[in-house]
């Protein structure tokens, strides 16, 4: 018996030592709230090349490639990354680093191009939460298209316009108040078994 728990914990501890690596939890049951959590978790790699405007993005977040400029306004929610004081994201933009436009990118855009805060420097560091709080967005015309449970990628400091480095991942679970143990207990219970403004910004970058 001790032997068989003993090779459990073998099976469990690098999952659980994995699921350090989500630093967003995404619950798109109801397409029309989405919710985006912080999990807490430091950042995988430092990073500092990159602002408020320029936000983070998960990748491959949509199931597959959308068709014109998708942007709008996050309707609730503190979701604040590393070194910004207390300037939460504000808007989602769906961006098309990886190839097509099936990236998720969040980002702080204010009063717009004169706000001085958007260029506030993001500070991510392996020492310290990558993100804190939560938000929320109406994703309903992309329902066909939201990733279900369990699927996962990486989340970019930046965006398209603005590089940074891949910090982490994001993950989607069925609850939010269940995100930091949603790898953990999945991979115990296996062992033991028995997340108009489009033209203005992005084109404005462009331009």
């Amino acid at each position: 018996m001790k032997k068989a728990l003993f090779l459990g914990w073998l099976l469990v501890l690098p999952v659980l030592a994995r699921a350090q690596d989500f630093l967003l939890v995404i619950n798109d049951a109801d397409p029309s709230a989405v919710t985006i959590t912080a999990t807490g978790n430091n950042a995988t790699v430092s990073s500092a090349n990159t602002t408020l405007y320029d936000g983070s993005e998960m990748l491959g977040f949509f199931t597959s490639a959308l068709t014109g400029d998708i942007e709008g306004s996050l309707s609730s929610g503190t979701l604040t990354p590393s070194g910004t004081g207390t300037l939460p994201y504000d808007t989602y933009y769906v961006d098309n680093y990886s190839g097509g436009n099936v990236d998720l990118n969040l980002y702080y855009f204010g009063t717009g191009p004169a706000d001085p805060n958007e260029s506030t420097p993001q500070l991510f560091s392996t020492l310290q939460a990558a993100y804190s709080g939560t938000a929320t967005a109406d994703l309903s015309n992309e329902t066909l298209f939201l990733p279900a449970v369990g699927a996962e990628g990486n989340v970019l400091s930046g965006w398209s316009g603005n590089v940074g480095v891949v910090i982490g991942q994001w993950q989607v679970v069925p609850e939010p108040a269940n995100a930091g143990l949603a790898v953990g207990l999945g991979a115990l219970a296996v062992v033991f078994g028995g997340v108009g403004l489009a033209k203005r910004r992005r084109r404005r970058a462009a331009g």
